[in-house]
C-alpha cells in the first residue's frame, strides 16, 4: 500500500478517529464498504483479499480490547466471518479465537497521521489561540474536568471586537500549569444586562463560575463572553506554563501562535530559550 499521509479530525483516541480512518482507506486495505452505521457490527463490507469476495462484518475501536469491554463478543453472529479494524492493537490477545484484527497504526499499513496545519476559520478570519485563567475557586471549587459537557464557558476576558473565529481554540491556565483547551464552536458577547428572552436563557446556564444565586441574571459577578465550545480537553498531566518562556500578562490572558500551541500539545519540540 502506498505510504499517504492523512489530516484529521476527529481526535486520536477515539472510535470516530478510527471510522474515519478505514473510511479512507477501506480499498486499499482491500475491503468495499457495503455500510457504515453505529450499531453491531459498525461496518458490513465485502473482503477482496486474496482474489476473494466475501462478506464480512467490521467492527471499529480504537483499542482491539474494546471489542470485549464493549460487550461485542456476546453480539457475535454464528457462520459470519468478524474483523476488529483498530488503531491500537492493545488486548489484542482478549478477543475470540478466529477473530482477525487489523492495527492501522502498523507501518505495513503505510498509514501516517499529521496535524492540521494553521488555517483560517471558515468565515476567513484568522483563528485565535490564547490562553486564559482559569480559578476553581470561583468556579465553586470544581476542576476544569468538570465542566466536560457543559457546552458553555463564561468570562470576562476581553477579545478583538468581542469576536472569537469558530475553530479557535482557548488554552486554560490555573497556578502556573496549563491544564486544559477548548475549541471555539461559536462566540456570544452580551452586555449586562440581557435583552431578550435568549440572552436571559443563555446567562442562566450554570458553568463557569458556578452560581449559587437561583437568577444569574441578577448574580453581581456578570461575565460577557459566552464560548459555546466543542473539542474538550483536560491536560493529564497537566502542561507546565515555563515551557513558553513567556510570562503570563497581568489580565490572565496570553496570545498563542500556533507552534506554541503544538508545543503545549506536545507535538511539537519545545525549543531551547
Amino acid at each position: 500500500m502506498t505510504r499517504k499521509t492523512t489530516y484529521v479530525r476527529p481526535e486520536l483516541g477515539k472510535e470516530e478517529f478510527v471510522r474515519h480512518i478505514f473510511s479512507q482507506y477501506a480499498k486499499d486495505l482491500g475491503f468495499e464498504i457495503l455500510n457504515i452505521q453505529k450499531a453491531f457490527p459498525d461496518c458490513t463490507a465485502i473482503d477482496l483479499r486474496n482474489h476473494g469476495s466475501k462478506k464480512v462484518l467490521i467492527e471499529l475501536e480504537y483499542e482491539a480490547q474494546n471489542f470485549v469491554q464493549h460487550g461485542h463478543v456476546d453480539q457475535m453472529v454464528e457462520g459470519e466471518t468478524h474483523i476488529v479494524v483498530c488503531w491500537s492493537g492493545k488486548g489484542m490477545s482478549l478477543l475470540p479465537p478466529g477473530v482477525e484484527v487489523i492495527v492501522l497504526s502498523e507501518k505495513q499499513y503505510g498509514i501516517e497521521i499529521a496535524e492540521y496545519p494553521e488555517v483560517e476559520s471558515i468565515t476567513g478570519e484568522k483563528l485565535l489561540y490564547r490562553i486564559i485563567g482559569y480559578n476553581s475557586y470561583m468556579a465553586g471549587g470544581r476542576p476544569f474536568s468538570a465542566f466536560e459537557n457543559t457546552r458553555i464557558f463564561r468570562t470576562n476576558i476581553k477579545f478583538k471586537d468581542d469576536t472569537l473565529p469558530k475553530g479557535s481554540v482557548i488554552v486554560l491556565y490555573e497556578k502556573g500549569w496549563l491544564i486544559g483547551e477548548m475549541t471555539v464552536s461559536y462566540y456570544v458577547y452580551i452586555e449586562k444586562p440581557p435583552r431578550t428572552e435568549v440572552e436571559k436563557n443563555l446567562y442562566r446556564l450554570v458553568t463557569y463560575p458556578v452560581t449559587i444565586d437561583e437568577d444569574p441574571v441578577v448574580f453581581d459577578t456578570w461575565l460577557k463572553g459566552h464560548i459555546i465550545y466543542s473539542d474538550f480537553k483536560v491536560y493529564d498531566p497537566p502542561v507546565n506554563f515555563d515551557i513558553l518562556g513567556r510570562n503570563m500578562s497581568r489580565g490572565g490572558s496570553l496570545n498563542l501562535d500556533f507552534d506554541e500551541l503544538q508545543m503545549i500539545r506536545g507535538k511539537k519540540k519545545v525549543e531551547k530559550r
